[in-house]
């Protein structure tokens, strides 16, 4: 009688645990992420932010936790809350977050990350990039007349257009 006590319990308890494991790796495998960052390439002196977009694939996940850190936070400089509980999600629900960041007017031009850890049974950590841009751009974005005829006095209009984030002033212009 306690032998068959014995297996019974070890077999209910390989069950339990087998259960338990398979729930906890189908939530971890079951989590879908992908980020945005808008404006994809940031100029200093500008604000930005980083989507988030999360989705379930297969089966549910309960209690999701989304925590965001910069790795150079005194240049991808956090704004508002970078603690997000999501709660739960249903299989196939899609949630996104929004993550808001400023960048100053002095940051110097480069890839920086962003760390995110994502709690939904296990954690999954990923990383987004932030592109910021020289402050000093300049493009030009056409030129008037089209086309001239030579040995014909033509006055040319140039458009530019400061796409940095900064004014510019005292801009010398030439062509060759």
């Amino acid at each position: 009688m306690k032998k068959t006590y014995y297996v019974m319990t070890v077999v209910l308890s390989c069950l339990l645990l087998f259960n338990t494991v398979g729930s906890f790796n189908a939530s971890a495998a079951g989590l879908q992420v992908t980020f945005t960052t808008n404006p994809t390439i940031v100029a200093p002196g500008t604000n930005g932010y980083i989507q988030v977009n999360l989705k379930s694939i297969g089966t549910a996940i309960s209690s999701i936790d989304i925590t965001a850190s910069s790795w150079d936070p005194n240049t991808v400089i956090p704004q508002g809350n970078w603690e997000v509980d999501v709660g739960s999600l249903d299989n196939g629900e899609s949630y996104s977050v929004i993550y808001e960041f400023k960048i100053p007017s002095n940051a110097s031009p480069g890839l920086y990350q962003v760390l995110f850890e994502i709690n939904g049974g296990n954690t999954i950590r990923q990383t987004a990039i932030v592109q910021v841009q020289d402050a000093t751009v300049l493009d030009l974005t056409s030129v008037t007349p089209t086309s001239i005829t030579i040995g014909v006095a033509t006055t040319l209009l140039f458009n530019i257009t400061n796409n940095g984030g900064v004014n510019l002033e005292n801009i010398l212009f030439t062509w060759k």
